[in-house]
């Protein structure tokens, strides 16, 4: 939880086998109250293929995914819209890169 609220983003690659996994779902909802909690922070899902109909894991499940920042991974122009979603880095940020760690945790 420590990361995902120290983190600008929070990525999450949201495939069948992560939403019928219990942990994941419990992680997904912290993840959605951090970015709740600070209007900078931003979540973006990246729905993949084998997910199917999201309205299949719960109602409450797409109006999660409704506040989220969503791309499905076999979208074309997949990369241009990730891209596109992440912060763009401005003159401001550049003095700051040379003092932060990239931290990434996958859970």
């Amino acid at each position: 939880m420590n990361s995902m609220i120290a983190s600008k983003e929070i990525i999450i690659l949201m495939t069948k086998s992560y939403l019928e996994s219990k942990i994941c779902r419990i992680n997904f909802y912290m993840a959605l109250k951090a970015t709740s909690m600070d209007r900078f922070k931003q979540m973006i899902v990246i729905i993949y293929p084998d997910v199917g109909d999201i309205e299949q894991y719960g109602k409450e499940m797409k109006k999660f995914l409704e506040l989220c920042t969503c791309i499905e991974r076999d979208d074309f122009g997949f990369w241009n819209k990730l891209l596109f979603a992440l912060p763009h880095q401005t003159k401001h940020d550049d003095n700051k890169l040379n003092n932060v760690a990239a931290h990434v945790e996958i859970v």
